[in-house]
């Protein structure tokens, strides 16, 4: 407003003092909205005489978006302006072969005006070059398409005492494999097939040849149930079990490993004799003790039955002992009697 005073001041004071009688009105430089400036043609002028046009157009990277951009100058004042601008869209730029585009920010708002799109790469493949984003600008998408070509490998490591199955090449593909084998005696210890990965190396590392081998195991009371008599070689595996009367400690299958026997040999340990049942009382003269004996009698019903029998056998000897004592003294008591009486009978007939 202290513009307008201040050129209408200005206009005025011209008029008086070029003795001018009429003066026509005007209308200072008009202002846009956002992104938008006036045409060439008028943003080189200060003012404008009522009735004249001032065009608007959208600043680089903006478009119309509705509206007009012409306005006209009615006195002093300009009348207003409908004209709107909006972000420019940029287009999807294109395929990317063997990759994608990551837009920023997402959405709809990543094809317009000031987006960015960064090519990736899909896994076993990379950039040519270094430059791997394009931007939105005025005139659509800069720079070149990115190109994204295969990972490649060199020949893969060699390996003592082993081999590659197929004849090995100077250069690998993203995910080309190789398998290796071992000389005879040895045992592949590792991976046996490698491939070229998305870093330019052969993964996982080269598998080793080795010559393993375990000793026999002993296991004292016990006896071998599966594995063979040897030789044992890497990823061998043995079974035991215990002989009768034994039990076994530590796991009954073990492995033939890079550093021996895993786990250790197991034992076999001697089972405990089984405690009494039936406890065995004695009853002494002063006190009733009573005690549980391993190896009593109960444990052995046969001991029992033959000590019975012979104590039968026995009782019945002793009694016919007594018997034949018994018979021989009545025998010898009768004849006693017998001699006494013939005495005195012989002794009367004298007397006579």
């Amino acid at each position: 407003m202290m513009c307008y005073e201040k050129h209408l001041f200005i206009s005025v004071l011209l008029c008086l003092t070029l003795k001018i009688y009429f003066c026509k009105a005007q209308c200072i430089k008009p202002t846009g909205g956002d992104h938008m400036v006036l045409d060439d043609s008028d943003i080189i002028k200060d003012s404008f005489e009522s009735g004249a046009l001032a065009t608007f157009k959208c600043v680089p990277g903006y478009v119309r978006d509705s509206g007009n951009g012409r306005i006209k100058c009615e006195g002093t004042s300009w009348l207003k302006l409908t004209l709107t601008c909006t972000k420019r869209p940029c287009g999807h730029p294109g395929d990317l072969p063997d990759g994608r585009y990551v837009f920023s920010p997402e959405g709809e708002e990543g094809l317009l005006f000031g987006a960015t799109a960064t090519a990736v790469c899909n896994k076993g493949y990379r950039l040519t070059s270094q430059i791997s984003k394009r931007n939105c600008v005025a005139t659509g998408w800069d720079g070149r398409t990115p190109t994204c070509e295969v990972v490649k490998c060199e020949a893969p490591p060699a390996v003592v005492d082993g081999n590659l199955v197929d004849p090995p090449q100077e250069v690998y593909e993203y995910g080309q494999a190789v398998t290796y084998t071992c000389n005879d005696g040895y045992t592949l210890y590792g991976r046996a097939t490698i491939a070229c990965s998305e870093n330019g190396k052969f993964q996982p590392d080269p598998p080793q040849c080795l010559d393993v081998s375990c000793e026999r195991p002993v296991v004292t009371n016990g006896v071998r149930v599966s594995g063979g008599s040897g030789p044992y070689t890497y990823k061998s595996t043995l079974q035991f079990k215990c002989k009768d009367g034994y039990r076994m400690n530590g796991p009954a299958e073990i492995t033939c490993e890079i550093e021996g026997w895993d786990p250790s040999p197991p034992e076999c340990l001697a089972l405990s004799p089984k405690p009494s049942a039936t406890p065995v009382t004695r009853r002494p003269e002063s006190t009733t003790k009573t005690s549980t004996e391993k190896g009593s009698d109960d444990d052995h019903p046969s001991n029992n039955i033959g000590k019975i029998v012979g104590g039968v056998i026995g009782g019945l000897a002793g009694l016919a002992v007594i018997a034949g004592v018994l018979y021989y003294l009545t025998n010898k008591n009768r004849s006693r009697k017998g001699y006494a009486g013939n005495v005195a009978t012989r002794n009367e007939e004298g007397e006579l």
